[in-house]
Order: structure tokens, then sequence, then C-alpha cells
């Protein structure tokens, strides 16, 4: 299981860190069954041009709709 996250959050500091794109700012790549390493190789390979890959934020809205909704 891969964990990709945009901020920081508690405990996590064990986290990769992944710049994509154009932005600064990394992404937080934390795994678990893979080695971190590993991990974060193939988010930095995943398609896209920016920050977040296109299978990553397809998945996010879908996935914030349906928490802000209780589904």
């Amino acid at each position: 299981m891969i964990g990709i996250a945009k901020t920081a959050f508690c405990g996590a500091d064990h986290a990769e860190r992944v710049v994509r794109g154009r932005s600064a700012k990394p992404l937080l790549v934390t795994a678990a069954g893979v080695a971190p390493a590993e991990a974060a190789a193939f988010v930095r390979a995943m398609a896209g041009p920016d920050r977040l890959p296109f299978a990553v934020r397809r998945a996010d809205r879908p996935c914030r709709d349906a928490a802000r909704s209780g589904s």
C-alpha cells in the first residue's frame, strides 16, 4: 500500500519526499509492503506533468466528495 499526502501529518516523519512537476513543494510518500524508496520512485514516475499525478487527482475528488456527504 502506498500513501501520498500533500501535507505532513503527525507520525509520518518517515515519509519520503517526492518533488514532481514545477512545484517546489514535495509530496509525502509512505508505504507498507513496499520499500519506501521504491514507492517514491513509483510516484515520481506516474503520469502527469503536475505535482499530483493524474491517477491521484482523479481519485482525490470523488473521495473528498464522498467524505463531505458522509457516504
